[in-house]
């Protein structure tokens, strides 16, 4: 500019080219149901939703539910697998006394079956606390509708919870009944079906440029055709931004016996029907997990008698009726003829026994008389009570205690996906992106469902057929539970078969993308490709020394090419386009330590 009036003027000259920041690369986005959706009276359903803590979490979208659970007897056709056809986790075996013909002096034990009501199991709370005790930080939250079905975001419901609106439930109820007089009304909308609310939520992550990682722990809930329609599209969604991975689990992986790993019938083998169910499009951009795990994530004191079912609770009561009955039947009874009478500590016995009966029933009679408080009127003094009859009830009923210990592990059976985001996260941290998220320790995991054998692992991990690679968890002696695979499903792809290589690669790219938009509509000339070229090499050289890229020197490691006559022509430059060559050597992991022995001769 040139100057007029007389004085000083300063000028600033840049000393330093622009340069490639690394972006994030552990960021997952969680799609599911939520206990609610609101803030504040900000509405928080259907979009993506940042949260950086737990507590976070349960400010924004509450807490998990209280599902229910029944026992079923098991006698002729009734089996656990004719029970568990519905179920994602298979109902859990377990002998407890009878609970419809129970005498305390002859109580003989039963096989039930413990079967949850379906609509009432949800996968994503658990899994985001599983997801932060595994090392997770920031991650976004799509929540697609309240448990019990109802839905958020313009789905309706007659009992939609109004904790952010009072005004919304009569402004619901008095829309539902204009809509039935008034002939103007505007008809409500069609409830969307649970599938469609998860395609619509992946949808809408195209706008979010942060997340990284797709996880859609809620999805298991679906049937398996429309579970692997959803994990279809969040390959798709991955493949069309080129910036985010999906995490998948296996449908019904549950597994608690080896032998159905045999099987090649789709509808015993879920490795099969995953296999069947999942495409062989975008297989670099997912990853798949098997098995399930028994966690550590519901803490014992979260379960108790409000997690059964009303009708389980009555024949509770109803067994503690009968057990006082016989009891006291047992007392007043006269001996036989020529029989001699109850002797005195026959009868101190039964007395004790008659003692014990009667305030047993007190608490179960206690138990049923909470279970009937209204949800609103569940306050500090209620869980408080809650606690001190269910600490009563476990010390009392071994039936009880071994049915509450059922209901906490099967509510602790949960996919993995969620805890792998968490390992993604802390080995990011710790070594980087490059390092394969494999050979690390689960936190909050006591087992798999089931144990593999080196010869189950080999053919998860290997796929003739399509290269559909399923990493495994498993256990190993003095280690723990350990993650035992880095592959993508797309297995027999030398460029994308490792997760590591596949998530250095998001990075560069779009680390060195979002760099580059600096010289959009800047002059196509000479000087140009050189800032470009040197932009992209000093990026690519700090990543070299971190150990992202393998090679002894940096000519090894990576190469960048932009020119006209290297990677243009004349008409490139007429048509407006710089094209930018990169060649990289991303590290990848050693997956088969082989160690060659031999023998030699004794020399001395």
């Amino acid at each position: 500019m040139e100057q007029q009036t007389p004085g000083v003027y300063i000028n600033e000259i840049n000393a330093f080219p622009n340069s490639v920041v690394e972006v994030a690369t552990a960021i997952p986005v969680f799609i599911g149901y939520t206990a609610k959706a609101n803030y504040n009276g900000e509405d928080l359903g259907s979009r993506p939703q940042r949260v950086t803590s737990l507590k976070e979490y349960e400010t924004y979208f509450g807490q998990g539910n209280t599902p229910l659970f029944d026992l079923t007897k098991l006698e002729g056709a009734t089996t656990v697998a004719s029970l568990g056809a519905d179920l994602a986790v298979q109902p859990m075996p377990l002998q407890i006394s009878n609970l419809e013909e129970y005498n305390a002096t002859t109580a003989v034990l039963t096989k039930y079956a413990l079967t949850p009501e379906q609509d009432e199991v949800y996968y994503l709370y658990n899994n985001i606390r599983l997801f932060y005790q595994n090392g997770g930080a920031t991650c976004y939250i799509i929540s697609i509708g309240e448990y019990a079905g109802t839905t958020i975001g313009g789905q309706d419901k007659e009992d939609i919870k109004t904790d952010a609106n009072p005004k919304a439930e009569d402004d619901a109820k008095g829309g539902a009944k204009k809509t039935g007089t008034d002939p103007d009304a505007t008809p409500a909308a069609a409830p969307k079906a649970p599938k469609d609310l998860f395609l619509d939520a992946i949808a809408s992550l195209v706008y979010e440029q942060e997340p990284t990682m797709v996880v859609c722990p809620d999805a298991l809930r679906l049937t398996s055709e429309e579970y692997y329609t959803v994990a279809q599209a969040m390959l798709g969604h991955c493949n069309a931004t080129q910036r985010c991975v999906a995490l998948l689990d296996v449908y019904k992986g549950a597994v608690t016996d080896p032998l159905v790993l045999n099987s090649d019938d789709k509808e015993k083998n879920p490795i099969v029907a995953f296999r069947n169910g999942v495409s062989t499009n975008y297989l670099k951009y997912g990853v798949g997990y098997f098995p399930w795990v028994v966690t550590t994530v519901v803490n014992a004191i979260e379960t108790s008698f409000l997690n059964l079912k009303k009708e389980l609770l009555d024949k509770f009561v109803a067994m503690a009726d009968a057990a006082v009955t016989s009891t006291q039947a047992s007392l007043d009874e006269e001996p036989a003829e020529g029989q001699p009478p109850i002797s005195p500590a026959e009868r101190a016995k039964r007395t004790d026994m008659l003692r014990f009966f009667t305030n047993y029933a007190g608490v179960v009679k206690e138990a049923q008389t909470l279970y009937a408080v209204e949800e609103l009127k569940r306050d500090l003094t209620f869980e408080l009570n809650v606690i001190r009859v269910h600490n009563a009830l476990l010390a009392s009923s071994l039936d009880y205690k071994r049915l509450i210990d059922n209901i906490t592990r099967y509510r602790n059976t949960l996919p993995v996906a969620a805890a792998m985001a968490g390992v993604y996260t802390a080995v990011d941290a710790n070594r980087g992106v490059w390092k394969a998220p494999a050979n690390v320790g689960l936190n909050s995991v006591v087992a798999p469902t089931v144990n593999l054998s080196d010869n189950d692992q080999a053919r998860l991990n290997v796929d003739a057929a399509t290269g559909k690679s399923v990493n495994a968890i498993r256990p190993f002696p003095g280690l723990g539970v350990l993650v035992w695979g880095a592959r993508t499903l797309d297995g027999n792809s030398q460029d994308w078969r490792y997760v590591n290589v596949r998530r250095t690669m998001i990075m560069l790219e779009q680390s060195i993308k979002l760099a580059s938009r600096a010289y959009v509509f800047e002059p196509n000339d000479n000087n140009t490709w050189v800032k470009v070229q040197s932009m992209i090499s000093s990026f690519l050289f700090n990543q070299w020394k971190q150990g992202a890229l393998a090679g002894s020197k940096p000519e090894d490691a990576y190469s960048v090419a932009v020119g006209l006559g290297t990677t243009m022509t004349g008409d490139d430059v007429l048509n407006g386009y710089m094209n930018v060559f990169i060649k990289v050597a991303i590290s990848r992991p050693a997956e088969f330590i082989v160690l060659s022995f031999q023998q030699q001769m004794q020399k001395s």
